[in-house]
Formats: structure tokens, sequence, C-alpha cells
């Protein structure tokens, strides 16, 4: 393992000789892969690149669950195994077994036993079906873990058809040959049934839910640990975003109140607010940002008073894929608190059940009881903006959360979103490459828009 301070690579016996630390500058490590559980192992260089990664180089802020969600992905990424990883891993192994028997076969001709021909000739489909057998059991294991990622899910149904298929059309046509009929059954049936499996595997893949496979408490522990060895990382935010609204978001002079924004990014989640302020978006887009619960609290009064004086105001809701994000462009819309009181245009940038139903990006989706609760109590005004199949997403209580994302990809799609905004000024609702659709407004106060597509 490499030391994170000067580069040199020290093996095991090095670092545990020299009581985990470096043995040419004597720093010690943060981790021991060895002393770390199988799913979660990993070296000092992988950690640090990971807080680099999240950080964009250290220029990025970021929060810690973000983190969690992007170790989790890195982890997962490690422990994966690809499509030509499988393929050749099969075919290695079934040209050594292939080449074995085949030896064994030519022998057991040569010599003229008319037992041992009949023998090798059965022997050979019957370790066959075993070592295809075998794969197929451990596609089927594989595939039933939940903490593994959807993109694998993938390669693993098209490896498990793949197998399935091997074995049913070369097993059928050798029993059919030799004149078995019990391997040619044994060879189609179970070999069907793999295919058959795979597709119906293929087909349930976007409703399997994913889960972590390590938990917050875990990454806390390292991210102290890190800290403690390596110094504090600058770019980490608190877990509470109070903690730092006094700091960066100071209170606003009397006379700014005579100003306002053209632009207003209201978050679900206070963290994400937390992170968008963190990281000057509101000076780089010239808007304000807030969270539906009032965050940043000291200035949320002021700030409202001044976009209520711009008839011209564009309000962006960013909110994670769940019930309660899908109402919340409802409720600036209608509660005074927010927005009832005037004619402003609302963008729903999302996320949106239909972005994530219809995206092949692997998104990290959840289910949980209280999530579809909500759902099934949403008003009728917002179950009317979603399509049944949006509307059956939400009530299994799936969900996805922002957080999943990284700072970078956040803030690149909220970019892109308020971009193609400034080209229905330019063009109208339906101007060309907009992919912000206008959708039905049943209470008369503004327009409301969509994206199909997040990011």
């Amino acid at each position: 393992m490499k030391c994170s301070q000067c580069g040199k690579d020290n093996n095991l016996q090095d670092r545990t000789g020299n009581s985990g630390r470096c043995t040419q500058c004597n720093h010690p490590f943060a981790f021991e892969p060895t002393q770390m559980d199988y799913k979660a192992q990993f070296t000092d260089p992988f950690f640090a690149k990971a807080i680099a990664d999240i950080s964009a180089e250290n220029t990025l802020y970021f929060t810690p669950k973000q983190f969690v969600y992007f170790i989790d992905r890195r982890l997962k990424q490690k422990g994966s195994v690809g499509p030509s990883q499988l393929g050749c891993l099969y075919i290695s192994l079934a040209f050594f077994f292939t080449a074995f028997f085949g030896v064994a076969l030519f022998i057991f001709i040569v010599s003229g036993d008319f037992l041992s021909r009949i023998i090798s000739f059965t022997v050979f489909p019957i370790v066959f079906t075993i070592y295809n057998i075998v794969w197929i059991i451990w596609f089927c294991w594989r595939l039933s873990r939940s903490d593994v990622r959807r993109q694998e899910h993938r390669y693993l149904v098209k490896g498990l058809q793949l197998v399935g298929a091997i074995m049913a059309l070369p097993g059928a046509i050798y029993g059919f040959i030799a004149g078995s009929i019990a391997i040619y059954w044994i060879a189609a049936l179970i070999g069907g049934a793999a295919f058959w499996l795979g597709f119906f595997q293929g087909r349930r893949i976007e409703k399997i839910p994913e889960t972590f496979r390590v938990t917050a408490a875990q990454v806390q522990g390292w991210l102290d640990r890190w800290a403690q060895v390596n110094g504090a990382i600058p770019q980490l935010l608190p877990h509470e975003p109070a903690q730092l609204a006094p700091a960066t978001v100071e209170e606003p002079a009397p006379d700014v109140t005579a100003y306002s924004f053209d632009r207003v990014v209201v978050c679900q989640n206070d963290a994400i607010a937390h992170m968008l302020i963190a990281n000057n978006f509101h000076f780089e887009n010239n808007c304000a940002i807030l969270s539906i619960t009032g965050y940043p609290q000291n200035i949320f009064d002021t700030t409202m008073q001044m976009l209520r004086r711009n008839p011209e105001l564009k309000v962006f809701s960013l909110h994670d894929c769940q019930a309660s994000g899908v109402a919340m462009a409802h409720q600036l819309r209608t509660n005074p608190k927010w927005f009832g009181e005037q004619d402003v245009t609302i963008v729903d940038v999302g996320l949106l059940p239909r972005q994530v139903i219809s995206t092949d990006r692997g998104l990290f989706m959840q289910q949980n009881s209280s999530a579809a609760q909500v759902a099934r109590t949403l008003e009728p005004a917002v179950k009317q903006g979603l399509t049944p199949e949006e509307r059956e997403w939400l009530e299994a209580g799936y969900f996805v959360e922002l957080e999943s994302f990284s700072p970078q990809r956040l803030i690149r799609i909220l970019n892109y979103s308020i971009a193609q905004s400034r080209e229905l000024e330019i063009g109208g609702a339906e101007a060309s490459g907009s992919d912000l659709l206008m959708m039905g407004d049943d209470t008369g106060s503004g327009y409301l828009y969509t994206s199909e597509s997040f990011g």
C-alpha cells in the first residue's frame, strides 16, 4: 500500500513491522485492509482518491451523505464483475475442463476398452452439465443480492441467459447425437429454465431496490480516522446545515430589499441548499437559494420580500424523487408562504419518477413503506400531473435521493436546467432543443414546467 504522504509502497510486512507507519516518512496509515471487513476493504490511496473525485480535486464542497453514497458506489465497483471478466473466466475454465476430458476421451478410445469408451462418452456431458449448473447457481445468487449495482445486475442477466443457451443448444445436440434421451432432456430443460429465469430477472431489474453495502456510521468512522491521521477534510460540510449559515450567509443590509433576483432555487433538502450555497452557486448564477423548510433561517423572510418584488421571477423546484418532493411544486404554487398569491413561472427540475423510470444510468433506487404511505395521501391536484406508471412507482414506496448524485453532477444538471429555461424565454414553451415541457396548471397562478430528463 502506498503512503498518502510520500508515495512509498509498503507491503504488509513493512506496515506491521513499523507499527502501521510508512518505512520512509514514518507517517501512519489510516487503514489496514487486512483487518477490514471483506465487503469494505480499501487502502489509503483509494480513500484519498474518493475524496478528491467527489470534491472535483478539492474544489467543491460535499455533504456527508453524498460521500456515503459515493464511497458505497466505489466499493461496489471495486468488487463488481464486468461482462469481459465473466466471459474470460467462463471460457478459460471451460477450455480447461474440455481439454482435460478431451485427453481422457482420446486415451480411452485408443485403449480399445469398450466399457471405457462408453464411460468417456457419458462423463463429458455430465461434467459439462454440472459445470454450467454451478454457473447458473452463482448467477442466481449474485442476482439475489440487493447490494449490487443495477448495471451489474444487467450484466448478470445477460450472462445467465447466455449460459442457459450454451447449455441448452449444444447439450441437446450432443444428447441427440449420442442417442441419449436423458442427456437431451436434462440439457434442454435446465438450459431453457436458466434462459427463462434470465429473461424474467431482466424484466424486473428496474423494480429491484438497491441497498447500501456500508452504513453511515461506518463511513463516519472512516472519515474521523482519516481526519485524525491526515487532518480535517476542508470540503466536507458539517452534518447540520445551520452550522454553516452564520459564517457564509450574512444578514443583508437594509437597502438590499429594494433589489431582487430573477431566479430562486428552492430545495427540498436543507443539505442540498447548504451544498449549493457553500459552492457559491447563488453568486455564479445570480439567484437565491432556499429550502422548502425555510433555510437559511436568518435571511429567509428578507429574501422572500426581495423575490416577491420581481414580477418576472422564475422558481426552480429541486427535490428528491419521492412523493413529498413531487408535491413541492404544487406547494410553491399554492402556499401563501411561498408564491400562492403571485403569478410566477415554476420550473420543476426534478427529480421526477418519469426521469428515473426512463433512464438506464443505474440510479440508486430505494424502497420503504413510509414513502409508499406518503404517496397514497398525495392531493388530487398533484396526482393529476402524474402518469399511472408514476403513481404506481411512488405508491410502491420507491424513491431516489438527490444526495446520491455528486456535487459536480448536481450543479451541472441545475446549470443545464437554468439554461433551458432561458431558451423558453427566447423561443416560448416549444423552443427548439428544450426538453422542458409546460404542464397544465389548475390554479391559474402562473406556469409549471417540468423536464423529461434529469441531466
